[in-house]
């Protein structure tokens, strides 16, 4: 088997990522958290927004969900939470970002 090819996993579902040592790297994902402010922007106009920067609404202790297509680099996260800063501000919206992977 060539390295850029990696195992096949069952069902097929194609190929894996490697860097570095030749191991399997686990999807980047960039959480975000959001408080609203009664005196803000609507909640559907700020999921808006962050969907179109790519954001995914998710279930659970967080509100959306970045999975990035690449391993991010710390430079990469810092610049995306710019991008993040620039769409939510004047919405009156507190945030909180986890990049994890």
């Amino acid at each position: 088997m060539r390295p850029s090819q990696g195992p096949r996993r069952p069902g097929g579902w194609g190929r894996v990522k490697y860097v570095g040592g030749g191991y399997p790297t686990a999807t980047m994902k960039t959480w975000i958290k959001l408080t609203f402010n009664s005196e803000g922007a609507k909640p559907s106009d700020v999921f808006d927004r962050l969907c179109m920067l790519g954001f995914k609404p998710t279930q659970g202790s967080q509100d959306l969900v970045y999975e990035w297509d690449r391993h991010a680099t710390v430079q990469d996260a810092i610049w995306f939470a710019d991008k993040v800063h620039t769409a939510l501000e004047g919405l009156s919206v507190f945030y909180e970002m986890e990049t994890v992977g």
